[in-house]
């Protein structure tokens, strides 16, 4: 079909190229839970919110049809690599704890070594010293990341009614 050859780079090779379009394949979101700071109910209503925020956004990536996966930082039976259904996702959540061995930082390091790139989303319970680099390396070379951070007054007046 003429309409598909670039007439561009033809003239400039001399030989006939054509445009071929492909679908783009989207990136994988992948969503983090951070662990909590300390002890006290000031430190345990900021993790809840925070958890809150997580079962938000891992909710909304499914009701977009996003290839989502959630991760806690620990690889609970049959989890290996993350959650990847809603249902198993949010019963996850609902049973995690503030500190419990769970490493978000190892799996950002697990991310960092795993080629290609993805949209990683981060929701901490307050400042974490280095989490950019981190996040930086585990979205990969073209991916991006996003830091949210629930001791803040923004991320309350999203997710205040869950």
């Amino acid at each position: 079909d003429p309409r598909r050859i670039h007439w561009r780079t033809t003239a400039r090779s001399q030989t006939l190229a054509v445009t071929e379009w492909r679908r783009e394949q989207g990136r994988d979101l992948v969503v983090l839970l951070g662990r909590g700071h300390g002890a006290g109910y000031r430190t345990l209503r900021t993790f809840e919110l925070t958890v809150s925020a997580v079962a938000t956004i891992w909710r909304a990536a499914h009701a977009a049809g996003v290839s989502a996966r959630l991760e806690l930082g620990s690889a609970p039976e049959g989890a290996r690599g993350g959650l990847r259904r809603l249902g198993p996702g949010l019963d996850a959540l609902a049973g995690v704890g503030a500190q419990g061995g769970r490493r978000p930082r190892a799996a950002l390091r697990r991310l960092g070594a795993a080629p290609g790139s993805r949209i990683v989303v981060y929701v901490a319970t307050g400042p974490e010293p280095g989490i950019k680099k981190r996040l930086q390396r585990a979205a990969g070379r073209g991916g991006s990341w996003l830091l949210l951070r629930a001791d803040g007054p923004g991320l309350k007046r999203w997710v205040g009614g869950l």
